[in-house]
């Protein structure tokens, strides 16, 4: 995985894992529907989304800072959310391993 996010002679972000453009969805976050991996242009970061035993997890890779974490969401959909563990390297995440992985790092909280 590279260390910064990859973009195209437009300045629009490119997925990490499949080469597509990304689509901007909201202010700094844009998305890459084919792998469902979210983009943060300003944090230079990915998150990806998973639910695991009915709860919805990111894991959030913050590039720059060589750092990963790993949050629980209160509820599906809510914006609220807790910091379940965080990594001081960039966890290799796809969004082919996401589940499998997720599973892994949970299992040893």
């Amino acid at each position: 995985m590279t260390h910064s996010l990859i973009k195209n002679q437009d300045n629009h972000v490119i997925c990490n894992f499949c080469n597509n453009v990304c689509e901007f969805s909201l202010k700094e976050w844009c998305k890459c529907f084919i792998c469902q991996v979210w983009y943060n242009t300003s944090q230079n970061s990915i998150q990806f989304l998973a639910v695991e035993n009915s709860k919805m997890y990111a894991i959030h890779i913050l590039l720059e800072e060589n750092k990963s974490n790993i949050y629980k969401y209160y509820n599906r959909g809510s914006e609220g959310y807790d910091l379940v563990t965080s990594f001081d390297y960039l966890l290799s995440v796809t969004p082919t391993n996401l589940q499998e992985k997720l599973k892994t790092y949970l299992l040893f909280l």
